[in-house]
């Protein structure tokens, strides 16, 4: 449940992000990019769809996307995600057109 809360709220941000930042909305403006956060056992997941400067997110997998990052558990995915250090790869992977899985 935390990590679920703690992945909606993220998209929240990101969306807020992405109407009242200019450096955020300058960055975004022109990308097409698909993202995934999720659970190794894809239990809890969202997924991320940054296209002409807008930021949508729903619930769950989609077959094709960018870039992801897959936990072993929800636990530790809130533990290391609640302390902001994935909060670079997320950004430096939106910016830098990588392509790139992280397993935790």
């Amino acid at each position: 449940m935390r990590f679920s809360l703690l992945l909606f709220l993220l998209a929240i941000k990101l969306k807020l992000a992405s109407r009242k930042k200019p450096n955020f909305i300058k960055k975004f403006k022109q990308k097409k990019k698909t993202g995934l956060i999720k659970t190794a056992d894809n239990k809890k997941a969202r997924t991320f769809v940054i296209q002409n400067g807008k930021i949508n997110s729903k619930r769950g997998i989609v077959d094709k996307f960018d870039f992801a990052l897959v936990w072993s558990d929800a636990a530790t995915a809130f533990r290391v995600m609640a302390s902001g250090s994935t909060e670079i790869f997320v950004e430096s992977t939106l910016c830098d057109n990588v392509s790139e899985t992280l397993t935790h």
